[in-house]
């Protein structure tokens, strides 16, 4: 009787450690005991090269750097990003590159040409690219009704704006409807003989750099609901009228690349 109550303790104190052991396994690894160090190596040169091309940017210097580079005098735009570096970076190699151009490169240890530990922070960034600026347009385009007892209108349908064009002068459009072919001129007081057309199968998009025929065309497909070419709508002229929209604005030039490349 004895023996038997010795072995139930013993079973207890087993099952007591198990919890224990099993319990303590998550708070070693939380506090990094089973970490690898090469981990801890890695994320801490990843977060510093991404440290200081953000303190480039936020400091100014990343604008003026790539002001200097894009305007030819790539000499004084070295000596700005090296400047910031090497103030961020002291124990670190690094490397930082425009466009796939290295601008700077700076090796602590000259013998050593085997990166243990490497990462590196990007950034794509517009407007500087040289010659590449110009006005462009972009429109948006509304199906309209004009109720004249209320002397109200009203937004039958209407889509947003879209990519930007080289243009904004509309055209004369033929649209197939529920009733007589429309012909239109959008916007009313549009200019030249350029024409487009709504109907066929399928129907394409308007073979033009125009923002106002881009809109258009847009509004068109979303009026015709079950894709045919055909609206699925007969327009009361006297009522009911296309209007669009045109905004200017500016294009920028292609990304450019920035890259800060830091090993150990």
């Amino acid at each position: 009787m004895i023996k038997h109550k010795k072995g139930y303790v013993l079973t207890w104190d087993a099952m007591i450690a198990l919890v224990l052991i099993t319990a303590t396994i998550p708070i070693l690894i939380s506090m990094g005991y089973f970490k690898n160090p090469n981990e801890d190596t890695f994320e801490r040169i990843h977060y510093i090269s991404e440290n200081a091309i953000d303190t480039m940017s936020k400091n100014t210097v990343l604008d003026s750097v790539l002001s200097d580079y894009f305007s030819g005098n790539k000499e004084n735009a070295a000596a700005r990003a090296d400047s910031m570096l090497s103030k961020i970076l002291e124990r670190v190699n690094y490397r930082f590159l425009i466009n796939d151009e290295t601008l700077v490169e700076k090796i602590i240890f000259a013998n050593d040409t085997s990166a243990k530990y490497e990462t590196r922070a990007t950034r794509f960034i517009s407007g500087y690219k040289e010659n590449e600026t110009m006005n462009v347009f972009m429109a948006r385009a509304s199906l309209l009704y004009n109720d004249s007892n209320k002397n109200s209108t009203y937004t039958l349908a209407n889509v947003s704006y879209g990519k930007s064009f080289k243009k904004a002068s509309g055209a004369n459009w033929t649209i197939n409807q529920q009733g007589p072919v429309l012909k239109l001129c959008i916007p009313l007081n549009c200019l030249g003989d350029d024409t487009q057309n709504y109907k066929g199968n399928p129907c394409d998009d308007p073979k033009n750099d125009d923002a106002m025929d881009d809109a258009m065309f847009r509004l068109l497909k979303k009026l015709d609901i079950d894709g045919n070419c055909v609206l699925d709508i007969c327009l009361d002229s006297d009522k009911m009228y296309f209007k669009v929209y045109p905004a200017e604005t500016k294009q920028l030039g292609e990304l450019t690349e920035v890259k800060l490349v830091v090993w150990l």
